[in-house]
């Protein structure tokens, strides 16, 4: 029996970026809704049947829910494949050349039509793997272009959580452009009189105190150095560059 009763693990995605369409048996909710509420919670966009308006026509919305998805994704199971809306989503897929992955959650043999279309597609089996490995698994297979970005999305010039209208780009430059300049001052200062300072040793002797000073002034260029490195770092981190 269908598991009517289950709870919704989310809203689908009715947004306009890129997102997964989940094909499963209504048999295997039980099974699926965790499947898919873990790929949510890692960031992917799911759209999956429990997003269609309850008075809209069903064969359309699902036609263009998967004409609109980015990949495809399946559930399989024994019921699955018995599962004409499942059939006819999977074909439709294939007809339309989605990114398609396959998962199986139980052995199921299929049927050989089934078999004959699905022979090439990517499948992973979770039911003869560890969770663990599973998981990276399922993940890595979905490229980025479906996954919310969050912390790592560049801020657009001008948008409230640009500050002062600048990009985050932007922000890097000017960090990075005080630093090489501050830095190209110091450095110029010291070659210019550390050429003074070698003609002064050798006419004059050694002078301690201008050496000190030249050898700071040479610690300070590499201090700022490593600033600029930890900088661009922590921009990397939050940024995603």
């Amino acid at each position: 029996m269908p598991d009517v009763n289950l709870p919704l693990p989310f809203d689908a995605y009715a947004g306009e970026e890129s997102f997964v369409f989940v094909s499963y048996s209504h048999k295997d909710g039980h099974l699926v809704y965790s499947e898919i509420k873990a790929l949510h919670d890692s960031g992917v966009r799911i759209w999956f049947d429990g997003g269609i308006d309850p008075g809209n026509e069903w064969p359309e919305d699902i036609a263009q829910a998967l004409l609109k998805a980015k990949m495809f994704l399946v559930f399989i199971t024994p019921s699955a494949v018995e599962s004409k809306n499942v059939r006819d989503e999977i074909n439709f897929a294939i007809n339309n050349a989605k990114p398609f992955l396959a998962v199986y959650l139980q052995e199921t043999q299929l049927p050989a039509g089934l078999a004959l279309r699905m022979g090439g597609i990517q499948a992973i089996f979770k039911h003869r793997m560890i969770k663990e490995n599973y998981n990276k698994k399922l993940l890595s297979t979905f490229s980025e272009v479906v996954v919310k970005e969050k912390r790592k999305t560049r801020i657009v010039m001008g948008s409230p959580e640009s500050k002062n209208g600048r990009s985050n780009d932007e922000t890097r430059l000017s960090w990075f452009a005080v630093l090489k300049l501050n830095s190209f001052i110091v450095w110029r200062y010291t070659i210019t009189n550390g050429l003074d300072l070698i003609e002064s040793i050798r006419t004059n002797g050694v002078k301690p105190k201008k050496i000190f000073f030249y050898v700071l002034l040479a610690v300070c260029i590499s201090f700022m150095y490593l600033i600029g490195h930890l900088l661009n770092k922590i921009f990397d981190y939050l940024y995603g560059k």
